[in-house]
């Protein structure tokens, strides 16, 4: 765990809760940009090579065999990988999405924009940054949700019982809100990066 990062939390404390009178009234909203495969946009079914389409204020997106880009409000990217259910809120007027991630995995590239993501628990995400989150179970008998966000580039944060967790690049850890102040923060494993990651990146226009 990584406390005391004084200058990330700052960072992300402004990021997620200030917003400005031309943000409010110029923000795009959040697109669907690209589809492969089965994928669906509010329970039907978009087509291959579909032209962007705006997304309506709660928008639930999924697919099976198949991966869909968004480009999120404000800039920034979410891509959905296969066999995945999430969730995108426009959050008013706001100049960031909030994402909600159900089931498979995603991964984030917030670049100009600093989005929301509750997977598990509830991750506030930095500008500039590349992120990775993975449903490792339904919810549970609890009610609680297991979800791994991984930190290639920028900062998180995500609360605990009585503290802040912050991650750093390079950093992974499973978020779950019934696990209280004592969730391991490690470095993400050599090797890691995926076809997914790399897909992302691609797509993105991120090279690395």
């Amino acid at each position: 765990m990584r406390i005391g990062l004084v200058s990330v939390l700052a960072s992300l404390a402004i990021l997620g809760t200030t917003f400005s009178l031309a943000a409010q009234q110029t923000a795009p909203s959040a697109r669907l940009v690209r589809a492969e495969g089965r994928v669906t946009l509010n329970g039907q079914p978009v087509a291959a090579g579909a032209a962007a389409v705006a997304l309506s204020d709660v928008a639930d997106l999924q697919t099976t065999e198949g991966r869909a880009v968004i480009a999120l409000k404000r800039g920034g990217t979410f891509v959905i990988g296969a066999n995945t259910s999430a969730r995108v809120h426009a959050n008013g007027i706001y100049n960031f999405n909030r994402i909600e991630i159900l089931t498979g995995s995603a991964v984030v590239l917030s670049a100009s924009s600093s989005p929301v993501v509750v997977c598990g628990t509830e991750a506030r995400l930095s500008s500039g940054g590349v992120f990775r989150f993975d449903v490792l179970s339904a919810e549970r008998v609890d009610g609680s949700q297991r979800c791994r966000i991984r930190v290639s580039e920028g900062g998180a944060s995500t609360p605990g019982v009585s503290v802040s967790y912050v991650l750093r690049d390079g950093q992974e850890m499973v978020m779950n809100t019934r696990a209280g102040d004592m969730i391991p923060v490690n470095p993400i494993p050599a090797g890691a990066l995926d076809d997914l990651d790399r897909w992302a990146r691609e797509h993105a226009g991120v090279s690395r």
